[in-house]
C-alpha cells in the first residue's frame, strides 16, 4: 500500500481530516494564512519562530492530505513575509539600515523551508504532477529554457567568469523553470486553481499592506515617521522595512496584487471589497513612495477597473462602484481646488517633488543613478559582446548581485549574458505577447498583468532576478497559459450541430501546396463517398479555385510557388524555419494570412466562402482550412485537419476539432505540445490509395509484363508531383556511370522541361539501360510496385507510397525541415530507407543494389512489417462519420 493511499484513506474515514482539507482548498485557508504572517513578520522571535512553526505544520497537512495540490501555493506565496524583526520599538535609531531577524533563529528557519520542501517533493513525485510537468510543454516553455542557458553561460568569455557567476545563473534560472513547469501541471489539473491563485496573491498583498501599517503605527508612536527635510516634510521611509523586503520591494508585491484583486472582482462574491481593495494597494505605494509601483500599479490598475466593466457576472455592481469612487474621488480634487487653491499649489508641489525625486538618492532627478548603471551595461555588452560581462565581472564590479545590478531587465540580460541574452529575452517576450493577444478575454489579460507588472516594474529594478517574484511570475504565465487554452477550448467546443432528420453536408478541401495534400484528401473523400455517401451530403471542394476570384486563385497559386521555392534552393525553408523559431506558430500563420499583401485580400474572401459552404464537417489536409473556419462568427463548422507529414510543422499548429497524424512519432511529438492544433490529437492510418493494396496482391511479374516492362531490376525516380528536386542530375549519373542492366522509370510530374530533357537522354543509352521517362500519370501505383527500388526526396506522399508497397528507398534530398523528420522516421525507426544527399553517391549506390538485389532485403523485411490496406482510408471515413454521430441532435 503506497503511502498516499494511506493518506487519502485516513482523510476518508476522519470526518475531521476532510473538513480540514476542505477549508485549506477555500479562500478562507490563505486568509488564516496571510493573518498569521502579518502578526509573524512584525514581532520579534519569539512570536515568528512559534508562528513560522505552525504555518509549516499546516503545510505538511495540506501537502499529506489534499488531493489538490493548489494547497501548496498558499506557503509558496507567503512564508517568506512571515519572517520577523528583531527590532527594540524603543530604539530604532539603531536600525536605519534595515531591522532584520536574529541569526540564532536561521536553522529553525532553514529546517522548516527544507520540511517544506520535502513534502512539495514527496507529493509531486507520487501525484504524477512531475511527469505531466515534464510530459507537455506549453506556450512559454522553449522561450524560458532559453533564458536558462543564457543565465547558466553569463560572462562565459568574460575576463573574471567564475564558478560564483554561473552559481548565480542557476540561482536565478532554476527557480522560474520548476516554478513554471510544476504550477503550471499542478493548476492544470485542480479545480478552480486560477481562482485561487489569485486569492492567495490578494492575501499576499493584505499581509505586506498590514505590516507596512503596523510598522507606520509603530513609528508614529516613537516620532520616528515623519522627518523634516530642506525640502519640507517627508515621509521616512527608510525604516518602512521588514526583515524580509526594503520599501521598494514591499511596494513591488502590493502592486502584484492590484490586477489579482480586480480578477476576483469580475467573478466572485464581494466584489465591491476586490475593487475597493486593490486602490487601497495603490494608495499602499502612493504612500511608500515607490514610483516604479505606484507607475505599474497605476496602469494596471486603470486596465482591471476597465475590464471589470465591460462583463462577468458582477458587471453591475462593479460599474456602481467604480463610478461612485471616480464622482467621489473628482469631487474632492475640485473642492479642494476651488476652495484651498494654497493647500492645493502645496499638494501639488509635493506630488511632483515625490515622483520627480527620491530624497535617498543624491543623483540624477528622475532616474535615481540608474543612467551610470544603464551605460556601465552598454558598455559590458560592448566589452563582451557574446555571453556578456556575466554577475560578478565587467566594469562595475564584482559585488552587483543583486543591488548593484543594471537596474533594467533588458540592460541586464544584454550586458551580464550578451547578445544570447538578448535574444532569449526578445523570444520569451514574444511568448508573452503572443498570450497577450490571442483568444482575448478579460480574465486572461488580467492574468497576464501580474507577470506583466514584473515585467513593467523590472525596467527600473531588478525583481525580475528575485526568486519571490520569480514565483509569482511563473505561477501567473502558467495561469494565463491554462486560461488561453480555455478559451481555445470553448471556441471549439459548439460546432454546428447536425438537426435531428437533417442530412449532414460534409465538405473534402482540395488544396494544392505539392501534391501530397490532395492525394490523401482524394482517397480519404472516396472512402467516405463509398461507404456513407448515402447518408451525408458530399461535396467536393476545389477551395481557392472554385469561386473564380483572381484573389483566391492567388493565395493557391502562392503556396505552389513556395513548394517549387522549397525545392529549389535550401533558402526558402531556413528562412520559414527561421521566421517560425523568431515568430512562432501563431504569429507566422497571422501575419501570412492578415499582413501580406495577397492575404489582406484574399482572407476576407476566403472567410466569406467557407461561411457560405454551410458545412456541418469540413475535412482538409491544408492548415489554411481551419485558418478560415476559426474566423467564422457564430457557429463554425466541425473541422478535421489531417497531417500527411511524419511530424506536423508549425504551420498545422493551427485550431481544429479533431487533429489527425498517420504514425506514432507524430502523434507523440503533437502530445509533447500543450494543446497543438487545438489538443484533439488522433492517430489514424495513412490513406493509402486503394491502387496499392491492388498492386500489393498483383505478381510483380504480372505487373511489370502489363507496363511493357522487361524482368531487370527496375528502379524509379520521382521528386514529387513537381519533379524538382535532384532527380535530373541524380539519373544523368546513373546513366552515365551504370554497369549492369536495369530499367530506369523517371517520374517526372508536371515538370515538362525534365521530361523532355530526360526523352531525350533515353535515345542515347546504352543498350543495357532502359530509361522510361514520364509526365504526371494515373498508373504511377503500379510503375512503384514494378520497381525494386525506389530514389527520391524526402517528401510525404512521395515516400509513404513505395513505402506501402513495400520497395526500399534512397532519399536524395530534404528540402525542408519536416522532410528531415520523415527521412529520420523511414531510415532510423522503420529501416525501410537510405539517406544519400548526393547525385553521383546514390547513383552508385543503385548500381550496387542493382548488381546485388539481396542487398536490399533487411529494407524489404522491415517493410514487411508494416501493415497496409485499402481499409486505411476507410478507418479515417468511420473516424468521420463518428464524428457526425456526435453532432447530431439526439
Amino acid at each position: 500500500m503506497s503511502a498516499t493511499t494511506v493518506f487519502d484513506r485516513l482523510r476518508n474515514k476522519s470526518s475531521i481530516i476532510s473538513a480540514a482539507v476542505r477549508f485549506q482548498c477555500s479562500a478562507l485557508y490563505p486568509a488564516l494564512f496571510a493573518l498569521i504572517c502579518v502578526i509573524s513578520g512584525t514581532h520579534g522571535k519569539e512570536i515568528y519562530i512559534p508562528c513560522i512553526l505552525l504555518l509549516t505544520v499546516f503545510s505538511v497537512f495540506g501537502g499529506l492530505f489534499s488531493p489538490d495540490l493548489k494547497v501548496f501555493l498558499v506557503p509558496a506565496f507567503l512564508v517568506f513575509t512571515a519572517i520577523g524583526m528583531d527590532v527594540n520599538d524603543g530604539h530604532y535609531e539603531q536600525y536605519v539600515e534595515s531591522p532584520t531577524f536574529d541569526k540564532g533563529s536561521l536553522p529553525v528557519l532553514i529546517t522548516c523551508l527544507c520540511i517544506l520542501a520535502a513534502v512539495l517533493l514527496y507529493r509531486i513525485f507520487t501525484s504524477g504532477t512531475l511527469k505531466k510537468a515534464l510530459r507537455r510543454k506549453g506556450l512559454f516553455f522553449w522561450g524560458i529554457i532559453l533564458m536558462d542557458i543564457a543565465l547558466v553561460l553569463n560572462g562565459a568569455f568574460s575576463s573574471h567568469h567564475s564558478l560564483v557567476g554561473i552559481g548565480y545563473g542557476l540561482l536565478t534560472a532554476i527557480p522560474l523553470t520548476v516554478f513554471y513547469l510544476l504550477f503550471t501541471a499542478v493548476l492544470d489539473s485542480s479545480k478552480g486553481g486560477l481562482g485561487y491563485a489569485c486569492t492567495t496573491l490578494f492575501c499576499l498583498g493584505y499581509t505586506v499592506t498590514l505590516q507596512i501599517l503596523t510598522i507606520a503605527y509603530r513609528l508614529h508612536i516613537h516620532k520616528f515617521l515623519i522627518l523634516a527635510s530642506p525640502k519640507g516634510r517627508v515621509l521616512n521611509r527608510v525604516l518602512l522595512t521588514t526583515a524580509w523586503g526594503l520599501p521598494t520591494v514591499m511596494a513591488a508585491v502590493i502592486a502584484l496584487a492590484i490586477p489579482a484583486g480586480l480578477y476576483l472582482a469580475r467573478s466572485r462574491r464581494f466584489s465591491p471589497f476586490f475593487i475597493l481593495s486593490s486602490l487601497l494597494f495603490f494608495a499602499m505605494t502612493v504612500l511608500i513612495n515607490t514610483r516604479s509601483a505606484m507607475g505599474v500599479g497605476g496602469v494596471m490598475l486603470v486596465i482591471g477597473l476597465i475590464l471589470c466593466c465591460t462583463g462577468g457576472r458582477n458587471k453591475r455592481i462593479n460599474r456602481i462602484v467604480i463610478l461612485s469612487v471616480a464622482f467621489a474621488a473628482t469631487a474632492t480634487v475640485l473642492y479642494y481646488v476651488l476652495s484651498e487653491p494654497e493647500k492645493t499649489a502645496r499638494l501639488a508641489e509635493y506630488l511632483w517633488r515625490m515622483m520627480r525625486l527620491d530624497p535617498n538618492v543624491g543623483t540624477d532627478m528622475f532616474f535615481s543613478g540608474r543612467l551610470d548603471l544603464w551605460r556601465t551595461g552598454l558598455k559590458d555588452f560592448c566589452n563582451y559582446p557574446v555571453f556578456g560581462a556575466g554577475f560578478t565581472s565587467g566594469d562595475y564590479g564584482p559585488t552587483r548581485v543583486y543591488f548593484c545590478m543594471y537596474h533594467n531587465i533588458a540592460i541586464e540580460f544584454l550586458g551580464s549574458m550578451g547578445a544570447v541574452g538578448i535574444f532569449a529575452l526578445a523570444v520569451h517576450l514574444k511568448h508573452v505577447l503572443e498570450a497577450l493577444v490571442r483568444r482575448n478575454s478579460p480574465e486572461k489579460l488580467l492574468l497576464l498583468c501580474v507577470p506583466l507588472s514584473v515585467i513593467g516594474m523590472s525596467l527600473v529594478d531588478n525583481f525580475f532576478f528575485y526568486p519571490n517574484f520569480q514565483l509569482v511570475y511563473a505561477v501567473f504565465l502558467g495561469c494565463a497559459e491554462i486560461e488561453l487554452e480555455r478559451n481555445r477550448k470553448k471556441q471549439l467546443s459548439h460546432p454546428t450541430p447536425v438537426k435531428k432528420g437533417e442530412k449532414p453536408r460534409v465538405v473534402f478541401t482540395f488544396v494544392e501546396a505539392g501534391k501530397g495534400h490532395i492525394v490523401p484528401t482524394r482517397t480519404v473523400c472516396e472512402a467516405f463517398r463509398k461507404k456513407y455517401g448515402d447518408r451525408c451530403e458530399i461535396v467536393e471542394s476545389a477551395f481557392f479555385t472554385e469561386t473564380g476570384n483572381k484573389d483566391l486563385q492567388k493565395t493557391e497559386k502562392l503556396f505552389t510557388a513556395a513548394v517549387r521555392g522549397h525545392n529549389l534552393t535550401p533558402v526558402m525553408s531556413i528562412l520559414c524555419k527561421l521566421a517560425n523559431l523568431i515568430a512562432g506558430d501563431c504569429f507566422m500563420l497571422h501575419f501570412l494570412f492578415s499582413y501580406t499583401l495577397s492575404g489582406m485580400k484574399a482572407t476576407p474572401l476566403a472567410i466569406k466562402h467557407a461561411e457560405e459552404m454551410n458545412a456541418h464537417l469540413i475535412y482538409s489536409a491544408h492548415w489554411s482550412i481551419p485558418y478560415y473556419v476559426n474566423k467564422i462568427k457564430g457557429k463554425r463548422p466541425y473541422t478535421v485537419l489531417f497531417c500527411p507529414d511524419i511530424v506536423a510543422n508549425g504551420a498545422f499548429n493551427v485550431d481544429c476539432n479533431n487533429f489527425l497524424v498517420s504514425n506514432p512519432e507524430g502523434f507523440r511529438r503533437a502530445r509533447e505540445k500543450r494543446m497543438f492544433a487545438g489538443g484533439n490529437v488522433t492517430q489514424v492510418p495513412f490513406p493509402t490509395r486503394k491502387e496499392v493494396s491492388a498492386a500489393k496482391a498483383r505478381n510483380k511479374a504480372e505487373i511489370r509484363r502489363a507496363l511493357g516492362i522487361d524482368s531487370r531490376f527496375t528502379v524509379a525516380f520521382s521528386d514529387g508531383g513537381y519533379g524538382i528536386a535532384r532527380m535530373g542530375k541524380t539519373v544523368k549519373k546513373l546513366i552515365k556511370i551504370a554497369d549492369v542492366p536495369m530499367n530506369v522509370i523517371a517520374l517526372c510530374g508536371t515538370n515538362r522541361e525534365l521530361f523532355e530533357e530526360l526523352t531525350e537522354l533515353a535515345s542515347h543509352c546504352p543498350r543495357f539501360i532502359n530509361l522510361i521517362p514520364l509526365e504526371y500519370t494515373d498508373k504511377i501505383i503500379d510503375y512503384l510496385a514494378a520497381s525494386d527500388l525506389y530514389v527520391g526526396k524526402g517528401g510525404a506522399n512521395s515516400i509513404a507510397e513505395p513505402i506501402s508497397l513495400g520497395v526500399p528507398v534512397i532519399i536524395t534530398k530534404c528540402i525542408t525541415y519536416v522532410e528531415t523528420d520523415i527521412k529520420n522516421y523511414y531510415v532510423r525507426k522503420i529501416g525501410g530507407a537510405v539517406y544519400i544527399p548526393n547525385a553521383k553517391a546514390a547513383a552508385k549506390e543503385t548500381c550496387r543494389f542493382a548488381k546485388d538485389p539481396a542487398l536490399l532485403e533487411p529494407c524489404r523485411k522491415n517493410l514487411a512489417k508494416l501493415s497496409v490496406s485499402e481499409r486505411d482510408a476507410e478507418a479515417t471515413a468511420d473516424l468521420l462519420w463518428q464524428r457526425l454521430c456526435e453532432l447530431t441532435e439526439k
